[in-house]
């Protein structure tokens, strides 16, 4: 459709458009219009200012050369040398006065204020020492203002109209005498005809025209009138805008005059008391309103004549178009109210127009045919909507939603109920409201690079309560956008984790502490330690042991000794030297470190054995326990803290159950074979376990009846650098390092393994195997968990597995302990009790449990055919043991008299080198396929 179609819509609104321009340009001449007589009102402002700026400057210039010339007169040195007359000086006075018809008067004092010359020889011997002029004269240069002279009013013309008395003006100076002192005071006194003057030439200069000016004092009487106003005929000290004249040195503005109640242009100037201290005038100008503005009313007036005209013939222009081009429009919106209404089908008239009404009728017929679908669409979102509405209100998490501005347009109660903070509190205001103040601006400045950059960001940050608490929380934070992709706003979700934080901060403390005594855990202290010695400053390092303390756990149970072992944390907390820090190792050994480099801790040492020998009063009990302390120095005794440590576990073990007369021992260079050993000893741990450098040996347990060998425990073995170590020495260092874990598993692996293989030649038919758990591997329920499925692994019934428990392990009485042996009493494995006798365990624990065997300690069955004692032991533990349906297994038996004896007290199975010694698997093999029926 071409842009100059006469049918088209867009042509006929651009005329409609040149009319709306012709009426802007109307308004436009009417600002000008505007804008003209607020420039003359300036103007005329502007021109008021100057006159009353002339008129004051005038005034001062005119006052500033007479006090020039008294200035100078008081100084001449005729009025104070004695030799000159007084009528010479009269003359010189009267020649001065001569000389400007402006002065009124000249005279001259003495020191004491009464006249000694002046010019007429009208006040010569008059005192005036309470003369204003010759008080402030006395003091320097000074002006007095405007006042009236009744005596000199006859010398002085003023205009016919002003009947006011004469008045004068007072200027005065010092008059010194040859030596400085004060000889008198020269005074002039100035007509005010010379304002009157002043304001005749202004008004020649600047063409005032009908503007008047005026001459007032600072409380509103005036001090020169005009024609029209004469100087006696009112003050005006009510005018507000007087008053606001005096105070800010100056006003301009339109006024009412009370002398004729009439407005006027009026510029007040109160400037001169600032030039010339002591004068206080204000010059006041005023120009008729009517005059002043009369060129700007003229050009208003006849404006708006013609814009009146325009208006209503652009006004009228503008209806008729309008009437002629809606009328279509009109038809489309009352088909349109009958559809709403229900009365027509969702179908518009198509008119047959050309134009944009006939494009617009068709394609609206187009789109009411999808309106139904459009509605169903919004009935679905409507729902949605409400969901989220509902999810909004009641989610339990605080939500916050900004605009793009990030200014709050959004809470839901969740926010009010986190930050104490209602909805209308903090509706429209930025979130930084809650800031805490714990973060610097380079956080912030990241949080929104983040945010920006991933369009999403989850934080944690401390902000701040209504109430002022700064509390912890987790902040989920996102861009929205529209469906274009552009950004409409923020949301932020946040929950309080102050109860999480806490619990994180209590987790950090118990981390870094042990949770029994307080003191540093391990892991802490060894920090510790190494720190100090990254600050290569020499210190000594203790390890300390207490003596007995498990025969207390074990006969008073674990909470006294835990008591205990607070007890001793606290002793050794208050004699910790200064910069000295101790820590828990673990059990009953503690660390502590001394910083220093002195010789020995014998000292140190002394005092912490002489502390812990002090009894314990726990729990209605007095309690005694002794402590071995060993002693190694950084860098003297070792390079770093694990050798060191060794050091000083070396030195303590080396004094530990011995009888000795002392109590602690520094490490010194005897104890770095057996530090050298462990350390070889281990690494071939270690390397065993990963390489498989263990070996299995088995030690038959034979029927005391029928001589049948029915059962065979499993015993470790291990060859390091050529030789064979004993288990004593090694299953300790083993537990000690954590590596007894491993090497349980190796063992139990390996032996099923084995006994799977056996049971497939039929050698293990009516047998079944026995192996020995360590402590710390009965605790581990990974361990424990993984015994039925090995077993199931390798085919055998868990009731063919004796797993033997030490009595240590069942004296401990500890949780995991006991849910370990039961654990494997469900599984059906049977359960031996081994070293039995050994005083660990008490006989109630033991009845307790479910055991299905008991181990006579080899003690006991060698010293059984010497000692009544140990026969008896054995004797009752037999008796105990079938009591409550137990087999019993004697260990150690050596000889054929041992066995017979045992034989005779019911012992079920014999153990010993009398049978067999221990043998490693290729020979058990080979001695089983030899015979099977041993």
């Amino acid at each position: 459709m071409g842009f100059f179609n006469l049918h088209s819509i867009r042509f006929r609104l651009l005329a409609a458009l040149v009319v709306a321009l012709a009426l802007m340009l109307v308004w436009v001449t009417q600002y000008q219009t505007r804008q003209t007589e607020a420039l003359i009102h300036r103007h005329a402002a502007e021109l008021l200012c100057q006159i009353a700026q002339r008129m004051n400057d005038q005034l001062v210039a005119t006052l500033r050369t007479h006090a020039d010339q008294v200035q100078l007169l008081s100084q001449l040195p005729r009025l104070t040398d004695p030799d000159i007359s007084m009528a010479d000086r009269r003359k010189l006075l009267e020649r001065i006065r001569d000389t400007d018809p402006t002065i009124a008067w000249i005279g001259m004092t003495d020191a004491n204020g009464t006249i000694i010359v002046d010019t007429g020889n009208l006040l010569t011997g008059k005192n005036v020492a309470h003369r204003e002029w010759f008080i402030e004269g006395k003091k320097g240069l000074h002006l007095g203002n405007v006042h009236d002279a009744f005596l000199l009013a006859k010398l002085m013309p003023k205009p016919k109209w002003d009947d006011l008395p004469l008045r004068l003006m007072d200027i005065s100076a010092p008059v010194l005498d040859s030596n400085g002192k004060l000889a008198g005071v020269l005074c002039m006194h100035l007509g005010w005809d010379f304002a009157f003057a002043a304001r005749h030439r202004i008004a020649e200069l600047s063409h005032i025209g009908d503007s008047e000016i005026l001459v007032l004092d600072h409380t509103g009487r005036l001090l020169m009138g005009t024609e029209k106003l004469p100087s006696h005929a009112m003050t005006f000290d009510g005018m507000t805008a007087f008053r606001q004249a005096v105070l800010r040195g100056g006003w301009s503005g339109v006024t009412v005059w009370p002398d004729d109640n009439r407005p006027y242009l009026t510029q007040f100037l109160y400037k001169a008391h600032h030039e010339l201290p002591g004068l206080d005038w204000i010059i006041a100008v005023r120009q008729p309103v009517e005059s002043a503005f009369a060129e700007a009313r003229s050009f208003v007036e006849n404006s708006t004549a013609v814009l009146i005209v325009a208006l209503a013939t652009i006004t009228l222009l503008f209806f008729v178009l309008v009437n002629h081009f809606f009328h279509p429009l009109e038809t489309l919106t009352e088909h349109a109210r009958r559809i709403l209404a229900g009365h027509e089908p969702l179908k518009l008239p198509e008119l047959r127009r050309k134009d944009e009404v006939g494009v617009l009728s068709r394609t609206l017929s187009q789109l009411l045919s999808r309106t139904r679908e459009q509605i169903d669409q919004l009935e679905q979102q409507k729902r949605q909507l409400t969901i989220y509405a509902q999810l909004f209100e009641h989610a339990p998490l605080a939500i916050m939603i900004t605009d793009p501005d990030n200014r709050i347009v959004a809470v839901n109660p969740a926010f009010e109920q986190i930050t104490g903070y209602r909805e209308k509190d903090v509706l429209g205001k930025s979130p930084t409201l809650l800031k805490s103040g714990r973060h610097d601006k380079a956080f912030y400045e990241r949080f929104w690079q983040t945010l920006c950059r991933e369009g999403s960001i989850s934080v944690v940050l401390w902000n701040r309560r209504a109430n002022g608490e700064i509390y912890p929380e987790r902040l989920t934070a996102a861009v929205l956008q529209d469906e274009r992709g552009e950004k409409i706003g923020y949301i932020g979700i946040f929950s309080d984790i102050t109860e999480e934080e806490r619990a994180r901060a209590e987790i950090e403390r118990l981390s870094r502490l042990d949770p029994l005594t307080e003191l540093l855990n391990r892991h802490t202290f060894i920090e510790q330690l190494r720190r100090q010695i990254e600050q290569k400053r020499p210190f000594w390092l203790l390890f300390l042991d207490l003596d007995n303390f498990k025969a207390i756990n074990d006969s008073l149970g674990h909470p006294v000794g835990d008591r205990l072992l607070q007890e001793l944390a606290h002793r050794l907390k208050n004699l910790l030297p200064e910069d000295a820090f101790v820590g828990r190792y673990g059990g009953d050994e503690f660390l502590l470190c001394w910083p220093g480099d002195a010789d020995t801790p014998d000292t140190l040492a002394a005092r912490i054995s002489e502390a812990v020998r002090e009894p314990f009063a726990i729990e209605k009990m007095t309690l005694q326990v002794g402590i071995t302390i060993g002693a190694a120095a950084w860098p003297r005794h070792a390079d770093d803290w694990v050798t060191l440590i060794k050091a000083a576990d070396a030195a303590m073990l080396s004094i530990k159950h011995k009888v000795r007369d002392q109590d602690w021992r520094v490490y010194d260079a005897s104890l770095a074979q057996d530090l050298d050993r462990r350390s070889r000893l281990l690494a071939g741990l270690r390397h065993a376990l990963r390489t498989d450098g263990f070996q299995l040996a088995w030690q038959p347990k034979v029927n005391a009846r029928t001589g049948r060998w029915e059962s065979f425990e499993v015993l470790l073995r291990w060859q390091h650098e050529g030789e064979w170590v004993s288990p004593a020495e090694f299953i300790p260092l083993a537990e000690e390092t954590g590596l007894i874990r491993g090497i349980d598993e190796w063992v139990l692996h390996t032996a099923l393994a084995t006994w799977s293989r056996w049971q497939q030649q039929g050698w293990t038919r009516g047998r079944s195997l026995a192996f020995n758990l360590s402590a710390a591997t009965l605790r581990s329920r990974a361990y424990m968990a993984q015994i039925c499925p090995t077993l199931e692994k390798h085919g055998i019934a868990p009731a063919d597995a004796t797993l033997e428990l030490t009595e240590t392990m069942v004296a401990e009485d500890s949780p995991e302990v006991n849910e370990a042996i039961h654990l494997l009493d469900q599984m059906g494995c049977h359960l031996s009790l081994d070293d039995f006798g050994t005083g660990h365990a008490n006989l109630d624990l033991v009845s307790r449990l479910p055991l299905d065997q008991l181990k006579i300690d080899l003690r006991f069955v060698k010293g059984m055919l010497h000692s009544d004692k140990d026969r008896i032991i054995v004797e009752h533990a037999v008796n105990f043991a079938h009591a409550l349906g137990l087999e019993v297994v004697a260990e150690g038996v050596e000889t054929e008299e041992q066995a017979e004896a045992l034989h005779q007290l019911n012992v079920d199975l014999l153990q010993g080198y009398l049978f067999s010694r221990p043998l490693l698997t290729e020979e058990m093999e080979a001695r089983l396929q030899a015979d099977d029926s041993i």
